[in-house]
């Protein structure tokens, strides 16, 4: 079997990972290119595969061609990819935002090739050894989309295919899932300190609380919800919004609103629902 040749534009944490991931049995890496010379130099040492370069005439011989680029660069990018000089007729490409579909790849599908949008639904450190299990949603041409399918196998993930015009509400739950759930964690560690536990202490005790709730959403999903507001215990949320309101008033504003939006979304209780708003309205005032 041919190897498949792969190029790399905007070797960021995402590509850096995806292509070191990809098993060389298959897949030889081939140009990569980032805004300077000096940088795809960094990024190819690092990953010990590849070729720096500066130039998208170097990506000729490339079968796949990924673009790893912020998303605010794409369309530039593709762009400037189109003028290159060879034929696309035969070439895959694909870039990995979340939230825009395929596209913003509209210049190169005009010169012949397919596109693509694939996003693992995963956030990459520094460190990132697997994506083994990670789902990758996927939109756009049915020729890249079958080569998709391939790249998420030999990754060891698991593919979901989307509309173009699904793709913005798939990244807004996964932007709930993640970024927006590093605040709420960081605002349970504070309030831990207002009681006199520190930082990392905080994090150990608040760990199995947190595994045990997303263990019991997986298997009971809202049916799992718990707690004061899960109760209806009013006395209790009162209680809550007024040790906030004198310790925290910026956490305070953060319980009301997120409890609001809790029972409006599972449908409880309309008795706390209007205490809530209730609340609202008198901070405003």
């Amino acid at each position: 079997m041919a190897m498949l040749r792969v190029g790399l534009i905007g070797p960021g944490r995402t590509g850096q990972a995806l292509v070191r991931l990809l098993p060389t049995s298959k897949y030889e890496i081939g140009p990569v290119l980032s805004r300077t010379y000096t940088s795809a130099r960094r990024a190819v040492r690092l990953m010990r595969l590849g070729s720096p370069t500066e130039r998208f005439d170097d990506f000729r011989d490339c079968r796949v061609v990924l673009i790893t680029v912020p998303d605010d660069a794409i369309s530039a990018v593709a762009t400037q990819l189109a003028e290159a000089t060879f034929p696309f007729r035969g070439k895959v490409v694909f870039h990995t935002s979340g939230a825009f579909d395929s596209s913003l790849l509209r210049p190169v599908r005009e010169r012949g090739a397919a596109v693509a949008s694939l996003h693992p639904l995963q956030s990459f450190g520094r460190h990132v050894h697997s994506v083994g299990g990670v789902h990758f949603a996927v939109e756009g041409d049915e020729r890249a989309l079958r080569l998709a399918q391939t790249l998420v196998t030999d990754w060891h993930g698991k593919v979901l295919r989307l509309k173009p015009g699904q793709k913005v509400l798939y990244h807004v739950a996964a932007t709930f899932a993640s970024p927006l759930f590093t605040p709420l964690l960081q605002a349970a560690v504070t309030l831990m300190n207002y009681a006199g536990v520190g930082p990392k202490a905080a994090i150990q005790a608040l760990k199995p609380l947190l595994l045990t709730t997303l263990e019991n959403f997986v298997h009971s999903g809202h049916q799992s919800w718990t707690g004061p507001l899960a109760r209806g215990d009013s006395g209790t949320i009162k209680k809550h919004l007024a040790a906030l309101q004198a310790t925290d008033p910026v956490l305070a504003r953060y319980y009301r609103w997120s409890a609001l939006s809790a029972v409006s979304i599972l449908d409880r209780h309309p008795e706390v629902r209007r205490l809530l708003e209730e609340t609202a309205k008198a901070a405003r005032a």
